[in-house]
């Protein structure tokens, strides 16, 4: 009866459709209820970081040493694509709600 009662919820669930949601690391948007927010992507290239800020709003970008100490502190603008050049080292990169450690060679 318990297993019964399991697979009835599970198949109510994803008939309503509040079931099951994926989201991939590497995607740039996040569903909330039926709004998407664009979120910002960190990559690395060579000596520097690259955030592309996909929000229509400016975000602050901060870089942190391995100690945890402020490296730098910039704002990225909406829509644009900002180049931090750093050397040579382990850091951790927040821009706006998203946070990545990064490593740079």
């Amino acid at each position: 009866m318990k297993t019964f009662k399991t697979i009835l919820l599970t198949a109510l669930l994803l008939l309503a459709g509040g079931g099951v949601s994926t989201y991939a690391s590497g995607d740039s948007a996040q569903h909330i209820g039926q709004e998407v927010v664009q979120q910002a992507v960190i990559i690395v290239k060579g000596g520097s970081v690259e955030i592309e800020n996909g929000s229509d709003s400016e975000i602050q970008v901060v870089v942190y040493g391995i100690t945890g100490q402020v490296v730098k502190s910039l704002a990225a603008q909406p829509g644009d694509v900002t180049v931090v050049d750093l050397s040579a080292g382990y850091y951790i990169v927040k821009a706006g709600n998203v946070t990545r450690r990064v490593v740079v060679r």
